[in-house]
């Protein structure tokens, strides 16, 4: 029955995906995820609810594994998919992935702005399971992010090329926009 009820199996290889990556095994968890957005594509669903699972599954797996620039956009394109015009439980799970990878990422405004969405459509919860242990989680992320000492303040030189590190722009390009060299960017 599976061709038959794609939005099923879509979702099951996305919640298996979602389980191994809190569980501690990456590269299932990134395999399950990388199927469910293969089976979403195949079958017509990426564009939907389903196809949002996926993708927030594999930023799960992503991040699980580090590779946090490529899990936000992967965050991104499945909050999108999720995103409900009441609060709906699935999209604010996408936004506490997203806000988690943003936190890890250093863009605290951002992950603040995701975690008071999710705050907001709690509230209107009676019973929101396990969100609330998950928002508390990101609320600590991003507290310890934000009181992380550094070591010196860096210069607006510095800060430059540290803005532009951020961005999905390679060393290359970010020494072409400044003007500087490859090296002096490392």
């Amino acid at each position: 029955e599976v061709t038959a009820r794609p939005h099923g199996i879509v979702y099951a290889l996305a919640i298996c995906s979602l389980i191994e990556a809190e569980i501690g095994d990456p590269a299932a968890s990134e395999e399950d995820a990388r199927r469910a957005v293969a089976e979403a594509d195949a079958a017509g669903v990426a564009e939907t609810a389903p196809g949002g699972a996926a993708h927030v599954a594999l930023a799960a797996a992503l991040a699980a594994r580090g590779m946090l620039a490529e899990a936000e956009r992967q965050a991104v394109l499945g909050e999108r998919l999720r995103r409900a015009t009441e609060p709906e439980a699935g999209h604010l799970h996408a936004l506490l992935v997203l806000a988690g990878i943003r936190a890890r990422r250093g863009r605290l405004p951002q992950a603040a702005a995701d975690l008071a969405t999710v705050r907001r459509g709690l509230a209107r919860f009676h019973d929101a399971g396990r969100l609330p242990a998950l928002a508390d989680a990101v609320e600590r992320a991003i507290a310890a992010a934000d009181t992380t000492p550094v070591d010196g303040m860096p210069s607006a030189a510095e800060l430059s090329v540290l803005q532009l590190l951020a961005t999905d722009l390679t060393r290359r390009e970010i020494g072409a926009r400044l003007f500087l060299s490859v090296n002096t960017v490392k």
